[in-house]
């Protein structure tokens, strides 16, 4: 025997005093509640209620019962609530894949994110190459620059420029270019792209962004070396304004052509249709574009 057959329905006509208000509350017929209360007193063999044309009042057996059934459907819904919550609670594995010019700066952003979602396992997996998600089951890809990818939904993180710095001690020596055609005469650590080519530094000049002939004798492959090659005093580089930013604030790096600032790459969060409305990716999507906004 189902021992919650007409219970629910028993306990709705207890606390509203009516069949009526019962199946509205319910969402169901005055009918499919009657007949509920109806079965329920023929399994237990008691009556539950008196009733009249204008009045239902609970009987003696009928009150006792309704204390207990009242306390039972409140643990049920206590339970099926804490479930509903879990499902609605960032857990399980996430997997982001990230450019290496961002991975830093994606891992420190998730370090206090994951001591927020004790539940969440989260492996941070760096490339320059993009990641096909549905292919290689990552649930977030990080991605720089233009997002082309029609089947991927995309979140803007960031919007940055271009910002050129080197050490006080590399300036001291060799001075500060005052216009873009001066670092011909400079020491210009340059990023190598994944396909092979340089990354081309650019400026504003006007409507137009303007590519200098900056000189080269060191290359690097990962964003962050850029950085490390600079505060060593080994030439000027050119990275994303968020990258240098904490470098500027504490004076180890100093800006120069600041006024030539231009646009730089948007940052992107993508990830597959499906994974739109999965809490764990839709909270670090959030936590991201906030820390992001701060950088």
């Amino acid at each position: 025997m189902d021992l919650f057959r007409g219970t629910q329905a028993f306990v709705a006509v207890a606390e509203t005093g009516s069949y009526r208000k019962a199946a509205t509350q319910l969402g169901v017929t005055a009918a499919a509640v009657s007949k509920a209360v109806l079965v329920l007193e023929r399994d237990t063999g008691a009556r539950l209620f008196n009733r009249t044309s204008r009045h239902v009042e609970l009987t003696s057996d009928g009150r006792a019962y309704y204390e207990r059934c009242r306390e039972a459907l409140a643990q049920v819904q206590a339970g099926r609530d804490l479930l509903s919550a879990s499902r609605k609670r960032p857990h399980g594995k996430l997997t982001v894949s990230t450019s290496y010019v961002v991975a830093r700066y994606v891992l420190s952003m998730a370090a206090d994110w994951l001591s927020d979602h004790p539940e969440v396992e989260l492996e941070l997996r760096g490339s320059d190459q993009l990641s096909r998600l549905n292919r290689e089951d990552v649930d977030i890809g990080i991605r720089v620059g233009p997002v082309s990818d029609d089947d991927l939904v995309a979140r803007e993180l960031r919007r940055t420029q271009w910002v050129t710095v080197g050490s006080p001690s590399y300036l001291a020596r060799r001075g500060e270019p005052k216009r873009p055609e001066d670092l011909t005469r400079h020491e210009c650590v340059r990023f190598v792209m994944p396909r092979g080519d340089l990354h081309a530094w650019t400026f504003a000049s006007g409507p137009a962004p303007l590519a200098a002939p900056a000189h080269r004798r060191l290359v690097v492959d990962n964003g962050a070396w850029l950085l490390d090659a600079a505060l060593l005093g080994a030439g000027l580089c050119q990275v994303p304004d968020f990258m240098a930013a904490p470098l500027l604030r504490e004076g180890r790096l100093v800006e120069v052509l600041g006024s030539l600032r231009a646009n730089g790459p948007t940052i992107w969060a993508v990830f597959l249709p499906a994974r739109r409305n999965v809490p764990k990716v839709k909270s670090f999507v959030a936590h991201l574009q906030a820390r992001f906004a701060k950088a």
